[in-house]
């Protein structure tokens, strides 16, 4: 199986890159399958407009590399920080790029990042604007890593200090193995709504 995970974070040395690291340990541990990582502190796309659509365009030529990228991904895995009550606009723009063409009926697990007890409106703004054109299947089990910093020192630990960190790492164990049975079992779900999506490319 093929898991693209995106860090949706463009400041450098980020709590988000770190945090999608440790995913990626989890994802091997777990024999997740093949892993690509997309880390947006290392992505410049211009601000979407329009010639997104058309194959010379500016935009659809700049982010061609990762739209195949994205085709050949059967699963995903958001890594979102709160900023501001948001998701960043780095992400944001990254998703209007993001088509059902490329995504449509793969599952999506979000992690949100914070370094205090927020979280949960980055989860929000996932969830209510990014699946209408791009057609993904949130899986139920997100999972907010609150106090991020000690999580991110605490993780490894059998028995960590602060035991929601033990908490936390369980269920980031969970939902990937949740995301690997939503892939295996969406598959057949895309083969039958390909041409769905075909005539009707665009949510309401």
């Amino acid at each position: 199986m093929n898991v693209m995970i995106v860090s949706g974070s463009n400041r450098q040395d980020s709590n988000s890159g770190k945090l999608s690291q440790v995913i990626m340990e989890l994802a091997i541990a777990q024999n997740l399958g093949t892993l690509d990582l997309v880390d947006l502190e290392n992505v410049e796309l211009p601000i979407w407009d329009h010639t997104a659509w058309q194959a010379d365009g500016r935009c659809a030529q700049a982010f061609a590399p990762y739209a195949e990228r994205i085709r050949q991904a059967e699963a995903y895995i958001f890594v979102v920080p709160e900023w501001n009550g948001a998701k960043p606009a780095v992400l944001a723009n990254f998703c209007q790029y993001c088509s059902s063409s490329i995504m449509g009926h793969k599952p999506v697990l979000i992690v949100a990042v914070s370094t205090g007890v927020s979280g949960g409106y980055a989860i929000a703004d996932m969830r209510s604007t990014f699946y209408k054109n791009t057609a993904v299947v949130y899986t139920p089990n997100h999972v907010i890593v609150r106090f991020v910093d000690t999580f991110l020192t605490q993780w490894r630990n059998e028995q960590p200090a602060d035991e929601n960190v033990a908490v936390v790492r369980e269920r980031l164990e969970q939902a990937l193995y949740s995301l690997e049975l939503y892939a295996r079992h969406l598959k057949p779900v895309r083969e039958n709504l390909s041409a769905q999506l075909q005539k009707y490319p665009f949510g309401m």
